[in-house]
């Protein structure tokens, strides 16, 4: 169970990383 919450919580973790990253980028495309 606690393996299942950190997976979790690690994927949400890299898809926050992701649109940060993305949003980033567009900004200084901008």
């Amino acid at each position: 169970m606690h393996i299942t919450i950190m997976l979790t919580t690690y994927a949400h973790y890299v898809d926050l990383k992701g649109e940060i990253k993305e949003v980033l980028l567009l900004g200084h495309d901008k």
